[in-house]
Order: C-alpha cells, then structure tokens, then sequence
C-alpha cells in the first residue's frame, strides 16, 4: 500500500537527518533496499503531498508535517518494539521487523493501550526514545562509542542498527543500553580494548561505531 510505503520513507529519512541534512537519494536507496530511480520517484510524491522540501541532486528534508508524521510512525513501532521484547518476551534481535509490520497497522486506540501498559518506560529496546503522544521527542545524544579517548569510563546508550547478527553479537558481549564500560586503548585499526564487569576484549570498529555512549 502507498500508504505504508509513505510511512517506510518519513521513518528512514527522519533517522537519517540525524547525520546526514539534505538525505540524499543514494542514502536512502541503502537504507531501505530499493534503487535511486525508485527513491527518486517516491520523493516527488512526499514533496507534492508537502511531506518534504526536495531538490534534485541535494537531496530531502522533513517538512514541519513531515516530521510530526514521522515521529507518529516512529512512536508506534518503539512502542511495539517494547511491548514484544517487555510483555510477550521476544529477543531484541527479532523485534524490529515485526513492529515494522505492525506500525502501519495500529489504531489510535491500540496505540492508546500500548502506552498505558508501558506506562513509564521511554526508549525502545535498543535506548532510543519513544516520542509522546503529541510528537514531542528527547533529543538523543550521538557520541559513538568509537570516538571517545582513552582512558575513558562510559555508559552505553543506544545502538543505531538493528541488523539481527549484530544485535545478537552486541547482546552477547553484553554492551546493552545500560551498560557501563571501560574504553581501555585506541588501537591502529580503529578497534578499541574494552573492560566490562571485569572481563577484557577487543571490539571492532564497526560494531563500536554504531553503539553511542555517554
């Protein structure tokens, strides 16, 4: 349905503001699989709806409708994201695609309930916050676990990707949101030695590059 195309777009390019302004087609075909052509075409059909400001070549931005549309998205699927990991028990690493299914599904009444039975809980299970009822979101902080200097001591915030593999390989490292880590050295490849509940390690760069810390 165009309708939950429209949704995938309005999510994908609200993330991707966060580091990227304008996005830019070939981001975008990245991110959500599909080819420039395609993107292309969807972001003309966001800019005649007044969903985004687009130039060729530039790339898209949110409108101020664009992003409250966003962030009514993004708030269905962290609240499902939370409720199949908190009530019904699912690992966190099978989360993300089904609150994708069921974000484009969900009733202002079901999303009403959802939010009372997780009353008092304000991130997902990978530590980004859910938006309120009324579109309001806490800004997020983005220093990547990757960028501190050692030696430094840091609590884990979030992850920014929701690839099952890594999700499993992080959760088995034990660098959940929440987690309190020493950053012991920077070594040549971009790997960091990490202390965690006494235990050392090496992590590499493209795993310590995705996890954002504070």
């Amino acid at each position: 349905m165009e309708s939950e195309r429209i949704e995938e777009y309005l999510e994908a390019i609200y993330k991707r503001q966060g580091r990227e302004t304008p996005v830019s087609t070939s981001s975008l075909a990245a991110d959500l699989g599909v080819s420039q052509p395609a993107v292309t075409d969807m972001l003309r059909t966001l800019e005649n709806k007044g969903l985004i400001d687009y130039k060729s070549r530039r790339g898209a931005a949110l409108t101020r409708l664009g992003e409250r549309s966003a962030l009514a998205v993004i708030r269905r699927h962290r609240l499902w994201e939370r409720f199949l990991t908190d009530v019904l028990g699912m690992k966190w690493d099978k989360v993300h695609k089904e609150a994708c299914r069921l974000e484009h599904a969900t009733s202002p009444d079901i999303e009403k309930e959802l939010s009372s039975i997780l009353r008092g809980i304000d991130t997902c299970p990978h530590g980004h916050f859910i938006p309120d009822k009324n579109g309001n979101i806490k800004p997020e902080k983005t220093t990547l676990l990757s960028d501190f200097r050692p030696p430094r001591k840091v609590r884990i915030l979030a992850i920014d990707n929701e690839d099952p593999k890594l999700l499993r390989k992080v959760e088995k490292l034990g660098l959940r949101p929440g987690a309190v880590v020493s950053v012991l050295k920077k070594n040549k490849d971009g790997s960091l030695d990490i202390e965690f509940q006494n235990a050392k390690f090496t992590l590499d760069n493209a795993t310590s590059s995705v996890l954002t810390a504070e």
